[in-house]
């Protein structure tokens, strides 16, 4: 059992925070800070919050010359976090199953002074509790998933990250859960072929106690009797 948790870089979201050359409490010599496209800074002056920049250049002549002011900045943009999972999961119905999953969140940052000032690690709780709700999804899940490209579980996840009110607890909306891939493991393609083999004996014994019934006089309470 496995996941890609060790390679999820919390950096995407969130880059450590930098101390701001406020340079010369003078015009024109004062410093300027640089907020990319995409991003915005969460700014902290002598260890409280201050205000939250957009993209651009900002002008540093409007803080304190004697406090300390800091920049923590944070992606704003739309992302996706792969989730890539190898026989952690095991659909029960209606034969245990192990599987090798993938899936893609769709978040976006929503509250990036809860990111600045209160989640160390964004990505990976988010990570966390994408597990815990594919986990309760893949319970009431059955073999079909595979069959249908993990719609059911999906969707089932979706329903379960928003029930978290992840944007409130880590300042994070999720916007959609889409499944990348869902395959079998041996063992678990070992369970299928056996569920496979067992339904077309079935099959085939119903087509073969037909063909009887209609080429003799055989009735159908004959074989409920000796055939059940």
């Amino acid at each position: 059992m496995g996941t890609n948790r060790a390679l999820i870089n919390d950096f995407d979201v969130i880059r450590p925070q930098q101390l701001l050359d406020k340079g010369l409490p003078l015009p024109f010599l004062s410093g300027r800070y640089v907020v990319d496209e995409g991003w915005c800074a969460v700014i902290t002056e002598g260890g409280a919050f201050k205000e939250i920049l957009s993209p651009g250049t900002h002008f540093l002549e409007k803080y304190h010359f004697f406090r300390d002011v800091k920049a923590t900045a944070i992606n704003v943009k739309l992302s996706t976090m792969m989730v890539s999972t190898t026989r952690e999961f095991t659909i029960q119905k209606p034969v245990p199953v192990e599987i090798n999953l993938e899936v893609a969140v769709e978040y976006q940052v929503k509250d990036a002074r809860r990111i600045a000032t209160e989640i160390t690690t964004p990505l990976t709780s988010l990570f966390d509790r994408v597990i815990q709700a594919v986990r309760s999804a893949v319970v009431y899940a059955t073999v079909d998933e595979i069959r249908t490209q993990g719609e059911g579980i999906a969707q089932a996840t979706l329903q379960r990250l928003n029930a978290m009110q992840l944007q409130k607890v880590l300042g994070i909306e999720i916007f959609n859960v889409l499944v990348t891939t869902i395959k079998a493991t041996d063992t678990g393609s070992d369970a299928l072929a056996s569920q496979q083999m067992s339904e077309f004996t079935r099959i085939r014994d119903w087509q073969l106690d037909n063909a009887i019934v209609q080429g003799t006089r055989i009735t159908p309470e004959w074989l409920m009797m000796n055939r059940p």
